[in-house]
């Protein structure tokens, strides 16, 4: 690239701004449309592309950046219905880990007094006849139905 002398002038002798739009213009004078002619092949398609697209994402982003604090919400918002689920979880086991232990103590207390009515009929010499617990009564009276 070969400057004119009129340009080599104003370089050498002006202020910043007149030399930098001097050497714009020599640089468009010496390349021409070379952007345009870049524009045209394979690589500068897939660069056209590429900027298009970062536009896209600037321009939604804009867009939304509005709403940012809303949409970070709805994501704590998640998390939260994420730990009450977890939570759900966390009572279940533990109801029904409670619910089996009140069963064998059910059953345990069954057993003793299944013993003490045999001791009384033994002592009473059959006046008072052993009665039956029925347990699954007894369950559905103190606890839901397993």
């Amino acid at each position: 690239m070969t400057l004119t002398d009129h340009q080599k002038e104003l370089i050498k002798t002006e202020d910043e701004y007149t030399k930098a739009k001097t050497l714009a213009q020599a640089i468009t004078d010496y390349v021409g449309n070379m952007n345009a002619e870049l524009a045209k092949t394979d690589a500068g398609q897939v660069k056209k592309a590429q900027m298009a697209f970062a536009s896209l994402q600037t321009a939604i982003g804009t867009a939304i950046a509005p709403y940012q604090e809303f949409i970070n919400m709805f994501g704590q918002l998640g998390f939260a219905v994420s730990g009450v689920g977890q939570a759900e979880g966390f009572f279940v086991r533990s109801t029904k880990a409670v619910q089996d232990a009140m069963f064998a103590r059910v059953e345990a207390a069954e057993a003793e007094m299944r013993k003490a009515l045999e001791a009384e009929s033994k002592v009473n010499r059959g006046r008072h006849p052993l009665k039956c617990i029925d347990t699954n009564l007894l369950h559905s009276r103190l606890f839901v139905t397993p």
